[in-house]
């Protein structure tokens, strides 16, 4: 009937590389991470391990089925921790823009490009 909003579904924090090109950002925080991308947060934002954790905080909140919208990253964090899948995992699915993804007991459908 009607819809909510929730902070905890927002893009992931990039800090000081907000609005820099993707493979800018990108450089600038594997150049902090040192090799663990999932917990180094870009300089001025959060890291993976913080956006998963408030997605799951999301989900843990949830009490009936329900529709998320959201932002790819967002959108990657909580099908990792529906599907139970690694950090590696996680990262290297490529959700669709403007995709659906549909999870539910009897697994996993993606629709869109």
């Amino acid at each position: 009937d009607d819809y909510r909003t929730d902070d905890r579904l927002m893009e992931a924090d990039y800090g000081h590389s907000h609005g820099r090109p993707w493979a800018e950002a990108h450089a600038i925080r594997k150049a902090a991470a040192n090799g663990d991308a999932w917990n180094t947060p870009h300089p001025g934002g959060e890291s993976r391990a913080q956006l998963y954790a408030r997605s799951v905080a999301f989900l843990l909140s949830l009490q009936r089925d329900t529709v998320v919208v959201s932002h790819g990253g967002t959108v990657r964090m909580i099908r990792g921790a529906l599907l139970k899948l690694d950090n590696d995992e996680i990262v290297s699915f490529a959700a669709l823009n403007a995709g659906v993804i549909e999870i539910s007991a009897a697994g996993e459908r993606l629709y869109g490009r």
